[in-house]
């Protein structure tokens, strides 16, 4: 078989020299069994099953089995773990679950309306700049302001 000009050389007998499934790990930790020819494209080994989840993780996890996509959304939820906390993604998903929903989606959006500021303090407004003669929604008022100038 003749090789493309974007094989580097000699990638034929390195491949041949590896096993031909090896397990690497993520970074959440889940064991993946890839291909030494496309390690993009990893088979994973069934997820969460040993883990020992808090109650309302484990919750959403049992209702996200029932979907085809259940083990990409509880992949998603647990990526939020490495960025809002432990805590907060166990607050949201007892909320969701409160709210009789178990989405990916739903659990990260009230993650993201947790993470939100608060409203903006206000600008106090110096002296010279407070209004002297409050607006008034009165025509006649406007009337005689017009034929004053």
């Amino acid at each position: 078989m003749p090789t493309s000009h974007f094989d580097p050389p000699g990638w034929r007998e390195r491949r041949r020299a590896l096993p031909p499934l090896w397990p690497r790990r993520n970074d959440l930790g889940i064991t993946c069994r890839c291909s030494p020819g496309s390690p993009a494209h990893c088979v994973t080994v069934p997820p969460f099953k040993d883990w020992l989840l808090p109650a309302s993780l484990e919750r959403v996890r049992r209702k996200l089995q029932g979907s085809d996509d259940g083990d990409r959304q509880m992949v998603k939820v647990l990526s939020a773990v490495l960025t809002d906390g432990l805590a907060a993604v166990e607050a949201a998903c007892a909320e969701a679950l409160a709210d009789g929903v178990h989405s990916a989606d739903v659990v990260l959006n009230i993650l993201s309306r947790h993470r939100e500021p608060g409203p903006a303090a206000t600008i106090l407004t110096p002296d010279a700049l407070r209004l002297r003669h409050l607006p008034i929604a009165d025509c006649a008022r406007y009337d005689s302001l017009r034929r004053a100038s």
